[in-house]
């Protein structure tokens, strides 16, 4: 992976790398990364690609210690890299996914709390400790077709 490929002289491996979540940076949303190939190098704050920014969030950090992959943009002066992003953490021989079926959407915590949508109809969502609902107007429940 030794290839220019238009980076501005900037071999690919520099570009995207393995490394590992040190800390939380000072703006919300990024981290600190350590990199094991360059002698344990640490990073800027780096941001954290999140699916959703906008109005509607999706936010979602990866924990310290976790296997992430990171891009590194090319120095528009031609010369090293510049920003870069955390692209996402990854499944691997330590961290394996404790879902078995692909169709499934898992949000599960450390302290066993989950939200499973099992992609036939079916949301099961539970707390270890407390749950609780604010509603501005109304709740209703009602068995049979969604509004969607």
């Amino acid at each position: 992976m030794d290839t220019d490929n238009g980076t501005n002289g900037v071999n690919l491996n520099e570009l995207f790398y393995i490394g590992v979540v040190t800390s939380y940076g000072e703006t919300p949303g990024t981290v600190k990364i350590t990199r094991p190939d360059k002698d344990d190098r640490v990073s800027a704050d780096l941001p954290v690609i999140q699916l959703c920014v906008k109005d509607n969030q999706f936010f979602h950090m990866p924990q310290i210690n976790e296997q992430v992959l990171v891009l590194q943009l090319p120095n528009a002066g031609g010369k090293g890299v510049c920003d870069g992003y955390v692209l996402g953490a990854f499944y691997n021989e330590v961290d394996t996914s404790i879902e078995q079926n692909n169709e499934v959407y898992l949000l599960r915590m450390k302290d066993g709390c989950y939200i499973r949508f099992d992609g036939e109809g079916n949301i099961e969502l539970h707390a270890t400790k407390k749950f609780f609902v604010t509603v501005g107007e109304q709740v209703r429940m009602n068995k049979g077709k969604g509004r969607y």
